[in-house]
C-alpha cells in the first residue's frame, strides 16, 4: 500500500522524560494516570519470550484472539478482542485503520489505542499475545515487539504492550517509544487512549504529541489502583475497604464484627472449609481438618480432635506427658518417655531404641546393669 506523506503543522522533539499526566473521568467513570504521576502505576512489564503466541500480522492486518477470561469494557463483557498491526485493539469489530485521528473517533465503538499509528510488523518482528495467571488475577497481554513504523525508518522499532487485567483495568507500557524519526518518535503522529463510544465514553492520553517515553506506564480504569492502606490490594484488585488493612480479598473472616473482611460480599459468613459441620465462628479449632471439631471423639493422633484445647487426652496412661502416638515406648512406665535421661537399668529410658547407651564401656552391647560381669572386656558378656 502506498502512503502519501503526512504533513505536520508542528514538530516537537523531546529529549527528556514526558510530563506527568492524569485524566478523566469520562461519562462512564474511566480515568487514567501515568507512572510519572505520584501514585501512578509501576512499569510492570510482562516478558512473553518463549510463551507468547505470534499472530503473524502484516501491514494493516488484524487477528481475533480469545482473552481467556471475561473482560468488562464500558459496561459490556467480552471474551475475544481484535488485535491489529497498527497498535490498536477492538472489541466490537475488526479495526486496522492506519490513519489516526484524535478522539473521539466518530466511526466506531469499543476501541483501545495503545499507539495508533501506521505500523508494519512485517518489516520487523511480530505481535504476540498471551494469557497468564489464575482467577481473579488473570492478565491478557498483547505485545507489539520490535514493530517499525511503515517505511522502517533507520531500521528502528517500537516496543510496547497492552495488559488487560481481570477486573477491568488496563495498562499501556512503552519499552521503546522511538523509531529514529522526529515526526514519529514518542507518540508524534499517533493517538493513545481508549473509547467506548464517541459521545461521552472516551479518554485521550495524547494525540500527535510527544507524550511517550521509554519506561512509561499508563493505567486506565474506573477504580483506584493505589493501595491506600498498605495491605497489598488496591480497589482495582478487589479491596472493598482500602482504608482498613485488615480488609482485603482472602483476608480471614472475623466472627461477629459486622465487617466483610474478605471482600466476598458477605458479612461474618461462617464458611465450613473442611465440611465437618462446624466453622471457626462455631468453635472449629481447625477448619482445614475434618477430624477436628467440638465434641468429636478424641483419638491418639497428635490433634485436638474435640477442640477442648488439649491434645490426645486420655491416652497418656502413665501420666508422663507423652502418649504412644507421640513416641512413648512404654506408656505404663512414667519414667520412660522421649527425651528422658538414660540410666543404667536395662531399659530404653529415652525411647530412642537403644538401651543403656553410654554405659556399655567395652561396646559389646551389654552394660553392667544388663548383666555384663566385665565391662572392660568385650569378649565377656551374658
Amino acid at each position: 500500500m502506498i502512503r502519501s506523506s503526512f504533513a505536520f503543522l508542528c514538530v516537537l522533539a523531546l529529549t527528556g522524560p514526558a510530563a506527568a499526566l492524569t485524566g478523566g473521568p469520562d461519562g462512564y467513570g474511566y480515568r487514567f494516570i501515568d507512572s510519572n504521576e505520584p501514585g501512578g502505576p509501576s512499569f510492570d512489564w510482562i516478558d512473553l519470550e518463549g510463551v507468547g503466541t505470534a499472530l503473524g500480522l502484516t501491514d494493516d492486518s488484524y487477528s481475533s484472539q480469545a482473552i481467556g477470561f471475561d473482560f468488562e469494557f464500558y459496561g459490556v463483557v467480552y471474551d475475544t478482542v481484535w488485535v491489529s498491526s497498527n497498535g490498536t485493539m477492538s472489541f466490537s469489530s475488526a479495526f486496522s485503520s492506519y490513519s489516526n485521528t484524535c478522539l473521539p473517533y466518530a466511526y466506531d465503538y469499543d476501541l483501545i489505542f495503545a499507539l495508533w499509528d501506521d505500523l508494519n510488523p512485517y518489516q520487523g518482528d511480530d505481535v504476540y499475545v498471551h494469557t497468564q495467571g489464575t482467577t481473579p488475577d488473570q492478565v491478557f497481554v498483547v505485545h507489539w515487539h520490535e514493530v517499525p513504523r511503515y517505511g522502517n525508518y533507520n531500521g528502528d522499532t517500537f516496543d510496547f504492550q497492552v495488559q488487560l487485567h481481570e477486573g477491568g483495568r488496563l495498562l499501556f507500557l512503552y519499552q521503546d517509544s522511538t523509531v529514529g524519526h522526529a515526526y514519529y518518535d514518542h507518540g508524534l503522529g499517533a493517538t493513545v487512549g481508549m473509547q467506548g463510544d464517541p459521545v461521552d465514553g472516551y479518554l485521550e492520553y495524547s494525540c500527535n504529541a510527544a507524550a511517550l517515553s521509554d519506561g512509561l506506564a499508563v493505567w486506565f480504569g474506573t477504580c483506584d489502583d493505589v493501595d491506600a492502606d498498605g495491605d497489598g490490594y488496591s480497589e482495582c484488585e478487589g479491596d472493598c475497604d482500602d482504608g482498613d488493612d485488615h480488609v482485603y480479598p482472602a483476608a480471614p473472616e472475623n466472627c461477629n464484627d459486622g465487617i466483610d473482611s474478605n471482600c466476598d460480599g458477605q458479612v461474618d459468613e461462617q464458611a465450613d472449609d473442611d465440611g465437618d459441620g462446624f466453622t471457626n465462628c462455631t468453635g472449629d479449632c481447625d477448619d482445614f481438618n475434618a477430624d477436628a471439631f467440638p465434641n468429636n471423639a478424641e483419638v491418639c493422633d497428635l490433634f485436638d480432635n474435640d477442640c477442648d484445647g488439649e491434645i490426645d487426652e486420655g491416652y497418656d496412661s502413665d501420666g508422663d506427658g507423652y502418649t504412644d502416638c507421640a513416641g512413648d515406648c512404654d506408656d505404663a512406665d512414667a519414667a520412660v518417655f522421649p527425651g528422658q535421661a538414660e540410666v543404667c537399668n536395662g531399659i530404653d529410658d529415652d525411647c530412642d531404641v537403644s538401651v543403656d547407651e553410654g554405659f556399655d564401656h567395652d561396646a559389646d552391647n551389654r552394660s553392667t546393669c544388663d548383666g555384663d560381669c566385665d565391662d572392660a572386656d568385650d569378649t565377656v558378656y551374658p
